[in-house]
């Protein structure tokens, strides 16, 4: 992951607030790794280490340890998911702010705090029923009261997520529509080239936001549907397939992989599509400076 960071911040590719969002998803993805790899490394430890040389009934966790275990946990998942959102506000901004937007370097803050409140917003519907001072077999945030906070917390993710998997659909047949129309236009090349670097940070972003959606949505329909009919599982039962719903860890390798499958089909499509504009007739190219050029003096 830490390689695709440095990957991510060197390429020119990108504009800055992009490359920040998703290096901020990047991080929560780690963030989350590493947090859930020491939770159940610490487990595994009780159980089959510490288990033998104390009492059993000493590695019950307590309700504080299972709150600070979580809670990273958690936060680097929510981070992580709700960066689609933002993402999409970014590229839909730099859509309507097309002839400016190149010069923006300050987007990212306050759509970093829109990430962060979002996350803020789910996490405390989570953890608005933790009670401390006592000890739990597992831990684990979604409890089996079924409290009603954390079904809508659920149905609200799905809803977010879903309006802003729509929103991008949107933004890219917006671009693609834009960049005709300047194109006939012969409008300025900075707008021209404002709109080419939004679809291709659109479409280089296209197979990871796909990613993003399925899983949340899988995620947050999952956990509601276990949480709502747990009371038909064995505690066993319900812990693992809670666990299960949250697989950001598979999530992260996939991401990995396609994000640089994704980058190299992009930079194999520009080199091939350099060529063929090499092959072009040059007179192409006079007709199309003198439509610029008579457009800027009008």
């Amino acid at each position: 992951m830490a390689w695709l960071i440095k990957r991510i911040a060197k390429n020119p590719l990108y504009h800055l607030n992009t490359r920040i969002l998703l290096i901020i998803h990047c991080g929560g993805i780690f963030v989350h790794c590493l947090d859930r790899l020491f939770l159940h490394s610490s487990d595994l430890y009780n159980w089959h280490v510490a288990m033998y040389k104390t009492s059993s009934c000493d590695i019950i966790s307590t309700s504080e340890r299972c709150f600070g275990l979580r809670l990273f946990l958690n936060i680097g998942m929510f981070v992580a998911i709700y960066t689609m959102p933002t993402l999409v506000v970014e590229r839909c901004i730099a859509t309507s702010r097309v002839a400016t937007y190149q010069t923006n370097r300050t987007a990212w803050t306050w759509l970093l705090m829109l990430q962060t409140c979002l996350a803020t917003w789910f996490l405390g519907l989570i953890y608005s029923q933790t009670t401390f001072g006592g000890t739990t077999v597992y831990c684990i945030a979604a409890r089996e009261a079924v409290p009603f906070n954390m079904l809508l917390a659920f149905s609200m993710s799905i809803i977010v997520q879903t309006v802003s998997y729509s929103g991008f659909r949107y933004l890219v047949y917006k671009n693609k529509k834009l960049k005709y129309h300047l194109q006939n236009r012969g409008s300025a090349l900075t707008k021209r080239y404002q709109v080419e670097e939004s679809l291709r940070s659109l479409e280089t972003i296209s197979l990871p936001i796909h990613m993003m959606y399925i899983f949340e949505v899988f995620h947050s329909l999952s956990s509601f549907l276990f949480l709502n009919f747990n009371a038909l599982m064995t505690r066993p039962w319900y812990y693992f397939l809670m666990e299960l719903s949250a697989c950001l860890p598979e999530y992260a390798l996939a991401f990995f992989i396609a994000f640089v499958l994704q980058e190299k089909k992009l930079q194999r499509k520009g080199r091939n599509s350099l060529r063929k504009e090499m092959e072009v007739n040059p007179d192409n190219y006079f007709d199309q400076y003198k439509k610029v050029w008579t457009s800027g003096q009008s």
